[in-house]
């Protein structure tokens, strides 16, 4: 018996320890398909600039911690080429997202935007330099400038340089310990995003005691994305009909309508399936309906337009005449 119990007990262990590998791949192939692009903020005149090294080292830990739990990481200096240059300083929100939204190869799903602050202070005896740093972080999507998530770290009173201590002193201690500062930002970030693209909806029956736990499907594992559906010159028949499928993709969150006329009708269309897989299914609906329309695709923006066909006119019978 206890052999027995021993069998089961392993079995059950090595069911686990399966069950467990396959949710950590299936989250890392998911992770995957999230672009991440890390910037630095230093439009306020009390933060370190990003032409520091010390904010180098930032990006790099960052970058890390959520390469580590699978999402595809991207440098800024490597694909915002073009009309943004580089050695800029002091660059506003507007203008990061601005870099975010105008990447297409690849493109970006969140931005991950720091701010790093550090300062200086003598100590209560006045013998030496107490260094006070801060690091913020939050999570945009780019296309819709959704708030994803925000953390901040700072440093502890233990961080400590000699008197005098002038800027490039306070730089070069900061710089000492930014990546710890970094690697417990990052650590906090993967984490939150991690849950964004992994999160299911669960439903409970009742609030009676006993009452059974029913949980709906999961929701496809991936980011929540924002898109707006416009459908242009489509008949209020065409789009009872298109509204009906995109209600029933897989993934499907919320929609609404924004704008709507005679011949045109605009939707704020949330899901969490990625854009490759939407065109597919507004593709396969526009077969399903036997509508002839052109597609097309800019940021997060779908623009399905009817092509009109002519018709042939009816013979007309000569009879009767």
């Amino acid at each position: 018996m206890a052999r027995q119990g021993l069998s089961a007990f392993f079995l059950v262990l090595i069911a686990a320890l399966t069950a467990g590998a396959a949710c950590a791949t299936e989250g890392a192939r998911h992770g995957a398909s999230v672009n991440v692009l890390v910037m630095g903020e230093d439009h306020d005149r009390d933060s370190v600039p990003r032409s520091s090294r010390v904010v180098r080292r930032v990006i790099d830990m960052l970058s890390d911690q959520l390469t580590a739990e699978g999402f595809s990481v991207y440098d800024e200096t490597a694909i915002g080429l073009g009309e943004f240059a580089h050695g800029r300083i002091r660059r506003s929100d507007l203008e990061l997202i601005e870099i975010a939204k105008a990447q297409t190869n690849p493109p970006i799903d969140v931005v991950v935007v720091f701010q790093l602050y550090a300062r200086a202070r003598p100590n209560v005896q006045r013998t030496a330099t107490v260094i006070e740093s801060r690091l913020a972080g939050r999570m945009l999507n780019p296309q819709s400038g959704r708030q994803l998530g925000g953390f901040e770290v700072a440093s502890p009173d233990s961080w400590r340089a000699p008197r005098p201590c002038a800027y490039e002193c306070v730089l070069e201690t900061v710089g000492e310990h930014a990546r710890d500062l970094a690697r417990d930002l990052g650590a906090v970030l993967a984490r939150q995003l991690g849950h964004l693209v992994t999160a299911s909806r669960t439903v409970a029956a009742g609030p009676a005691p006993g009452t059974a736990v029913v949980v709906e499907p999961p929701a496809p594992a991936g980011l929540a994305r924002e898109y707006e559906l416009v459908l242009e010159n489509m008949t209020y028949q065409d789009v009872s009909d298109i509204e009906e499928y995109v209600r029933i993709f897989s993934g499907y969150l919320n929609h609404r309508p924004v704008e709507q006329s005679f011949r045109r009708v605009v939707f704020w269309y949330e899901t969490r399936i990625d854009p490759g897989h939407l065109s597919r299914n507004l593709r396969r609906v526009m077969a399903e309906l036997s509508i002839s329309a052109r597609i097309t695709l800019d940021g997060n923006r779908y623009v399905v337009e009817r092509i009109n066909l002519r018709r042939e006119r009816p013979e007309v019978g000569r009879e009767g005449w």
